[in-house]
């Protein structure tokens, strides 16, 4: 088995992988809880505990995060509980994408096209990442990258309006509609689901229009079946995407 870790900008995901890359345990923490080095331990040997899964099972740990400061701990922490050395993802470094990938591109992202291109290797597809930003990234049916589009998240856009609090994001999954509302939560949740599905809808119609060809859209992150609900143009919805292309970059 492997542990993979997707250390973003709010949380830190980390999933529990069989060698048929099928994802047996998923589980992810605020990056704020996560802090110190005794706290990720705990953290991590308590899942272990809890899914009875011995730490000596653990054949190589795998990483992409955003923030480098965190770095050291993860590495310190993986190294004491599993005697391992973190394997990170290069960015430019699998044989699925083809050209030259920009310095800048985070890890995430290109974690998150390896993911599609691997599922779907004669298809254009649009994968979408609903994080603390919104990313969207299309690479064509040749395994090009054509670019990506960056945007402030659904739940970053509700703290930039400062007048609710974080926990009003727990009420999203249980969400049917998304007509307007009459009070400032319901009215908020439309805007926000509103303007993401918006954001999908023009990049897609956009892009099929400049590639006269069809654009399979994929949706993952945290808020990801969330707006799949309300958005026709997603085609598929996978919360472990992302560990899954950090395991391809990383195992191939």
């Amino acid at each position: 088995m492997y542990l993979v870790i997707d250390a973003g900008n709010s949380t830190i995901a980390f999933a529990i992988m069989e060698e048929n890359v099928k994802v047996r345990h998923f589980f992810k923490e605020e990056k704020f809880e996560l802090t110190t080095y005794e706290k990720i331990k705990a953290y991590l040997l308590s899942n272990f505990l809890n899914f009875k899964i011995d730490v000596k099972a653990i054949e190589d740990v795998y990483l992409s995060c955003v923030t480098p400061s965190i770095i050291p701990l993860l590495s310190k922490t993986i190294k004491a509980i599993f005697s391992k050395e973190l394997k990170t993802v290069k960015v430019g470094s699998s044989s699925l994408i083809k050209g030259i990938m920009p310095d800048e591109m985070g890890e995430d992202i290109y974690s998150n096209i390896v993911a599609v291109r691997a599922k779907y290797p004669n298809e254009n597809v649009m994968v979408v990442d609903f994080g603390t930003a919104s990313v969207i990234a299309l690479i064509n049916k040749n395994g090009e990258l054509l670019g990506a589009s960056i945007a402030p998240g659904v739940l970053t856009s509700i703290k930039t309006l400062n007048v609710v609090t974080e926990k009003i994001s727990t009420d999203f999954y249980q969400k049917d509609s998304v007509e307007f509302g009459f009070d400032t939560k319901s009215a908020i949740f439309s805007g926000c689901i509103f303007s993401a599905c918006g954001m999908i809808e023009k990049a897609l119609k956009h892009y099929e229009e400049k590639l006269n060809e069809k654009i399979r859209v994929v949706a993952t992150g945290g808020m990801s079946g969330v707006v799949s609900k309300f958005c026709d143009v997603i085609d598929s919805c996978d919360e472990h995407n992302t560990v899954y292309g950090i395991y391809l970059c990383c195992h191939e």
